[in-house]
């Protein structure tokens, strides 16, 4: 078995500073030690794990696939999985001018200047979650009725 990894070890996992909420961990874990101990369990199930080489190309010839690594070696396989995995994307939301983003009821704007949703701090956690409206009219509606009621 044959394990590519584009990037660094664990994938996104593997780049995060800290993971709260992984089973078998209730103090956390960091994401380069997550994948540290990944990679050693798969390699203890024959698994061989290359970092920084991804797939090419796949071709197929009867029963067997050709999978073309990025340095143009072909490595022979009978079954290919493949895994895209999930990259982490900021999206281009502000805060309204003058608003801290612990401030319940505040408007979140988008590039193109609309209000596209109302941030709602929850307990006392230094990051609101936000609640993305459909429109920018509902959103003004919630944050009026967040105002006066």
């Amino acid at each position: 078995m044959l394990v590519l990894e584009a990037g660094s070890a664990g994938g996104q996992a593997g780049t995060s500073s800290r993971i709260e909420n992984y089973l078998g961990f209730p103090s956390g874990v960091s994401g380069q030690e997550l994948a540290a101990r990944a990679q050693l369990q798969a390699q203890k199930f024959g698994a061989s794990v290359l970092v920084a080489k991804s797939a090419a190309a796949l071709t197929a010839d009867g029963t067997t696939y050709g999978v073309t690594l990025d340095d143009g070696v072909t490595v022979q396989a009978r079954t290919v999985l493949i895994a895209t995995g999930a990259r982490y994307r900021r999206p281009a939301l502000e805060l309204a001018a003058g608003v801290s983003p612990g401030d319940s009821g505040a408007p979140v704007v988008a590039p193109d200047g609309h209000v596209v949703g109302i941030v709602f701090a929850r307990g006392l956690r230094p990051r609101p979650a936000i609640a993305y409206a459909v429109d920018g009219a509902v959103a003004r509606a919630l944050l009026a009725a967040q105002r006066h009621g």
